[in-house]
C-alpha cells in the first residue's frame, strides 16, 4: 500500500489503520515548521529530501537534472572459472570481478531544470562519448560510471508528457599505464634501428630477375 500524507480514517471498528508517511504527520500536526526553525545546519532537508545526483568526473558539476529518481538498482559481479576433472569433480582456479552495474530510473516532465529535448540529446551524448560521471546516492557514492545504454518510454497513465527514462551506466575502471625509464647497462637495453627504412622501387635488373610464375 502506498503511502498518504495524512489519510482522514475514522477510528471505526473494523476499519485498518494506514501506513503514514513521517512528512505528512509531521506537516499536518505542525511539528516540521518548527523543526525547520530549529535545524540551522540544513540536516532536516537532507533527510527528508535525499540526494540523487549524476555528477561530472572532470568538473564536479551536475550533468542531467531529472525531475525524480523513481528507482535505483545496483549489481556487483563476478566470474569463477574452473575446468572438469576425473571421476565427474570440478575444480576452481581464478574468480575475476567484473564492473560493477548501475539501474536508475528517473523522469523528466519538460517543467523542471532541464526541457526533454536537452535531456535527451545529453544522454544521447553520455552514451556516445566515454564521458566519465558520478552517481551521488543517500547511502554512497559511486566514483567512476559511464553511460553504456538508455531507453525511455510515455505512457497515459503517468501522463504522455512525462518521459520514463531508465539509465544503464557502468563501472570504468582505470589501470596504471607502466613506463620504463633508462637502464643502468647500456647492454642491457632492447635493441633499437636507429635508421631510416624506406622502401625504394626495384632497378630494372632486379625487376627482370624476377618471375611471378616461378619460384626457385
Amino acid at each position: 500500500m502506498s503511502l498518504i500524507d495524512f489519510p482522514n480514517v475514522p477510528p471505526l471498528p473494523g476499519i485498518p489503520d494506514l501506513r503514514r508517511s513521517t512528512f505528512g504527520v509531521l506537516a499536518q500536526t505542525g511539528l516540521l515548521g518548527k523543526l525547520q526553525g530549529l535545524d540551522i545546519f540544513g540536516l532536516l532537508d537532507a533527510f527528508l529530501n535525499p540526494t540523487w545526483q549524476l555528477v561530472s568526473y572532470e568538473t564536479g558539476k551536475l550533468i542531467i537534472e531529472p525531475d525524480s529518481v523513481i528507482g535505483f538498482e545496483f549489481r556487483a559481479d563476478a566470474r569463477v572459472a574452473g575446468y572438469p576433472m576425473e571421476q565427474g569433480a570440478f575444480a576452481s582456479y581464478n574468480k575475476v570481478v567484473l564492473p560493477n552495474e548501475c539501474r536508475m530510473r528517473v523522469t523528466c516532465g519538460g517543467n523542471g531544470k532541464m526541457d526533454r529535448g536537452k535531456f535527451l540529446v545529453t544522454l544521447e551524448r553520455l552514451k556516445d562519448s566515454v564521458e566519465k560521471f558520478q552517481i551521488v546516492t543517500p547511502d554512497r557514492t559511486y566514483p567512476v560510471v559511464t553511460l553504456a545504454a538508455f531507453d525511455y518510454k510515455r505512457t497515459a497513465t503517468n501522463g504522455i508528457t512525462l518521459l520514463t527514462v531508465d539509465l544503464l551506466m557502468q563501472e570504468v575502471r582505470e589501470t596504471a599505464g607502466v613506463v620504463f625509464g633508462p637502464v643502468k647497462e647500456p647492454a642491457a637495453a632492447d635493441p633499437a634501428s636507429m635508421s631510416c627504412l624506406k622502401p625504394l622501387d626495384p632497378t630494372t635488373a632486379q625487376a627482370s630477375d624476377y618471375d611471378g610464375h616461378a619460384i626457385a
